[in-house]
């Protein structure tokens, strides 16, 4: 695939009606698909939030790194704490645990990362 087929189809949506793809940011999809209601608000917000808040956390260890500013392990609390804040919106929207994303992670990995009682004590904290 040359640069220009390949920037055309990287581009390309499946319905080009800006009407119907605002429609569907606004209330849900009027087709009836997969979310409805303020599912796709929810799931704006929380992708939106969860982004902020790793650049956040990045944006401190860049200054860390280049300027030599301490690790201020407050903000971390804060902004993992913000960050699980937009998960669980997710979590809570599709009826998933914190526990089941914890089994999953556990299951993905060769070693435990989290136990449940290290998460709820993060959590907490």
């Amino acid at each position: 695939m040359n640069p220009t087929d390949y920037i055309a189809a990287a581009g390309r949506t499946n319905n080009m009606d800006y009407d119907v793809i605002a429609q569907r940011i606004a209330v849900g999809d009027p087709a009836g698909g997969v979310y409805g209601d303020d599912t796709i608000i929810d799931l704006i917000h929380a992708s939106l939030g969860v982004v902020t808040e790793s650049a956040e956390l990045a944006d401190m260890l860049k200054k860390h790194i280049f300027y030599g500013k301490p690790i201020d392990i407050v903000n971390i609390k804060e902004e993992c704490g913000d960050i699980l804040w937009y998960i669980a919106i997710i979590c809570r929207r599709y009826n998933v645990s914190f526990e089941q994303l914890i089994t999953l992670l556990n299951y993905r990995s060769a070693f435990p990362i989290v136990s449940l009682s290290m998460m709820q004590t993060i959590v907490t904290l």
